[in-house]
């Protein structure tokens, strides 16, 4: 059975006849979309040239200071890293021309860069300058208010988690730091609808989208040799246990009991094809983040997880320390069963819909 397309704006009414959706949030989903129309009312050329005039105009104006030596001094670096801040604060604030914005977000990093690196050189302590590092990271999340700026505040700040564990010497703590970002992930893209119409809504997608960029980047050192972090299996189980908690939800979703055959065969394939990825958490991640973007219909998340999942599945072939039958023989495996759950996920949409028919 077919129905007619209709826009968004009958979509949002029907909602309301039958009394799912508020006027309030009406207003606000049509002030959401107005405003970002109206962000992107110049051209893509336009922007992009204006975009890239701001920043060779920022590079050249630092190159400049450089050349009177004020770089030189921590302390100087420190004070003209707060100036710059200050002002380009003020200026996005209060401003919404492109130019001024690119070349306010040019000097932000560079300032930024100044600050953190002028608190290292001062002080000699990387925990202090990643300290200082996260709370100029979360101040700008929540004060600068720029997109992209936003998306670079939660990797900055992961960043600079990271260089904390490594210099405190618990390493092994990046498990965790995993953990929590594949959790956000998860919980934020389920929420998509409850975050895009609240109060919030302008932070959803530089958070959703840097949490799981983040995801991806904690994952890297899982295929890079002599590094101080070792028992990726407790990663893996952990996100394992992520991907048939979504798995569950999906079931529920579609009314699937999950004490149906197709639900055990579900769980139970999941969990055979994950054992020879026990040391490698990046395949898991990419196959929880690439579920995700298939449910949500986002390209962009089953793009990003396509990406990845390519890099550590030729990065895990490459390093696993088998004959080339072994490894070809798992490849084979892995592979036949992702298509057998591929086909499983097809079969458990188009149950509920074969129902309704």
């Amino acid at each position: 059975m077919r129905f007619a397309p209709c826009t968004l704006r009958e979509l949002l009414e029907c909602l309301k006849h039958e009394g799912l959706i508020t006027s309030e949030a009406i207003s606000d989903i049509q002030r959401t979309l107005s405003s970002e129309s109206l962000a992107g009312s110049s051209p893509w050329y336009i922007r992009i040239l204006v975009g890239f005039s701001a920043w060779v105009a920022a590079i050249l104006f630092l190159a400049s200071l450089s050349g009177f030596h004020i770089f030189d001094s921590p302390t100087s670096a420190i004070i003209i890293g707060f100036i710059f801040i200050l002002i380009t604060f003020s200026v996005r604030r209060y401003t919404d021309h492109l130019f001024l914005n690119q070349l306010a977000f040019a000097l932000n990093l560079a300032g930024q860069f100044l600050l953190i690196g002028g608190v290292g050189a001062k002080t000699e302590n990387l925990s202090l300058a990643a300290i200082a590092a996260i709370i100029l990271e979360c101040l700008l999340l929540i004060g600068y208010p720029d997109p992209i700026h936003r998306f670079f505040s939660i990797i900055f700040s992961f960043a600079a988690i990271v260089a904390l564990l490594y210099d405190l010497d618990i390493a092994n703590a990046i498990h965790l730091l995993i953990l929590l970002a594949a959790g956000g992930v998860l919980f934020g893209w389920e929420r998509e609808a409850t975050f895009l119409t609240g109060k919030y809504a302008e932070f959803f997608a530089p958070i959703g989208y840097g949490l799981t960029t983040v995801l991806f980047f904690l994952l890297i050192p899982s295929i890079l040799p002599d590094l101080p972090v070792s028992s990726w299996w407790t990663s893996t189980i952990g996100l394992l246990v992520f991907l048939l908690v979504l798995e569950f939800h999906l079931l529920v979703f579609h009314q699937i009991p999950i004490t149906q055959p197709i639900g055990m065969i579900l769980f139970i394939g999941t969990v055979i094809v994950s054992i020879p990825f026990y040391s490698a958490p990046g395949v898991i991640a990419a196959l929880l983040v690439l579920l995700i973007g298939f449910q949500r219909g986002n390209r962009l998340l089953m793009g990003l997880a396509f990406t990845f999942l390519a890099i550590f599945l030729v990065a895990f072939y490459y390093y696993l320390d088998l004959t080339l039958l072994a490894k070809s023989m798992i490849l084979i495996i892995s592979g036949i069963g992702l298509i057998g759950l591929r086909f499983l996920f097809k079969q458990f949409v188009q149950q509920p819909e074969s129902h309704h028919a």
